[in-house]
This record gives structure tokens, sequence and C-alpha cells, in this order.
């Protein structure tokens, strides 16, 4: 599956409950996230601090006990993210 910066572009303009709904379906596929970083020209050791917030976005969901808040905060660092890497290239 080849990623195009136009397609993590797109993403990032979606508002912030599709961005979840996406995001919650996806991050299992880790390589569909590597797809993503791979056309935004992203290091290795930017992949492992995506995947890394992307992880703990998805086990915060999936306990339910963390607050709501840390959820939000989670999504938002992982869009912080994608955009610094699409705003460098």
């Amino acid at each position: 599956m080849t990623v195009t910066v136009d397609q993590v572009k797109a993403l990032l303009k979606i508002d912030n409950m599709q961005f979840d709904a996406y995001i919650s379906t996806i991050i299992n596929n880790t390589y569909v996230v590597y797809g993503y970083l791979d056309a935004l020209g992203a290091s290795a050791e930017h992949k492992d601090e995506v995947v890394k917030y992307a992880s703990a976005y998805r086990i915060a969901r999936q306990i339910g006990t963390f607050p709501k808040s840390m959820q939000e905060a989670l999504l938002e660092h992982l869009r912080g993210l994608l955009s610094k890497y699409i705003l460098a290239t």
C-alpha cells in the first residue's frame, strides 16, 4: 500500500471525531501508520515515536479507565506529530 502526502494532509483535515474513528480502526495495523510516515519521509525514530503514541492511545481507549481528557490529549499529540512531519516536507 502506497500512501501519498496528499492522503495524509486529507486525513489531518477531518474533524477530531472522524480522526479518532480512523486512528482507532487502523492503529492495529502498524504498517499503515508507517506507510503514512514513509510518504512524509520520516525517520525510523519519528516512526517509532508516532507508533508509541498511537499504541498508548489505542490502549487508553480499550481499557476505558483513562480520563477522556488524557485520551483527547494523546489523539491531539498524534495529530500534531503528523502535522509536524507534513510541514517539514
